[in-house]
């Protein structure tokens, strides 16, 4: 079992219902990062937003921050919008804050909470072909060379790159032709279950089984989520036999 925290990077107010500055906020963060690194949390994840109430646009800025502060906690996005990113971009950005953290680095993709991305980068809210096509790009570039250049980085291009397959026809309602990718995401699973962290198998297992209801097959929809529970219940049990 892991612990981490997720944050929004929200603007704090004091005493006096005075809203403070970006910068000091910014820096409040660096410093939070710092500390759950110092009492051992596994995960520190930080959400994209353009609006006046949050403070963190680029994800990725903070993590690179943060990576020369920390040594041991894993710092990711929650999320980057890849809707609205050039994923190219992205994945060089991930790569640089991985380099610099010793791969420490994590890229959680997907739509986010809010929507203002779309409209202040000229995007229509009610096209799905962005997404489709920003996949698109993303799955071109994993089968290149800098995509394959070592283990760590096949690992997070599998990882990443499925969750958005999967959270594809989560958006345009196909989850019969989402389980087409269940064999492959299996043996992924299981050809790099010792390199892997045991959320990211949740977290598959979780959208399988969301694909499995979505399709109407509750039988298979339970069993994984019965696979979560076995799986969660084996990681604290190895946790309490090892301080036993």
């Amino acid at each position: 079992m892991e612990l981490g925290i997720d944050m929004f990077g929200d603007l704090h107010f004091n005493k006096n219902g005075e809203i403070q500055s970006a910068g000091e906020r910014l820096h409040e963060l660096i410093e939070e990062i710092k500390l759950m690194d110092e009492v051992s949390l596994d995960f520190f994840g930080i959400g994209e937003h353009h609006r006046p109430d949050y403070v963190v646009s680029t994800p990725e800025i903070i993590l690179a921050a943060a990576a020369t502060v920390t040594k041991n906690i894993k710092l990711g996005s929650a999320v980057s919008v890849l809707s609205s990113s050039d994923p190219v971009k992205l994945y060089q950005s991930f790569a640089t804050v991985d380099l610099l953290s010793n791969g420490r680095a994590e890229i959680w993709a997907g739509r986010g909470s809010f929507v203002e991305s779309f409209p202040l980068f000229g995007f229509d809210l009610n096209n799905y072909d962005k997404f489709n096509e920003t996949l698109q790009h993303f799955e071109k570039f994993s089968r290149s060379d800098n995509a394959n250049m070592n283990p760590n980085a096949q690992i997070q291009t599998f990882v990443y790159l499925h969750i958005a397959k999967i959270n594809k026809h989560f958006l345009e309602g196909t989850f019969t032709k989402g389980l087409e990718l269940v064999p492959e995401i299996e043996e992924k699973l299981h050809e790099y279950h010792l390199q892997l962290d045991r959320h990211r198998i949740l977290v598959f297992y979780y959208k399988i089984a969301c694909l499995y209801f979505g399709s109407g097959d509750n039988e298979r929809a339970i069993d994984y989520l019965n696979r979560i529970v076995d799986l969660y219940t084996e990681t604290v049990r190895g946790l309490l036999s090892a301080v036993t």
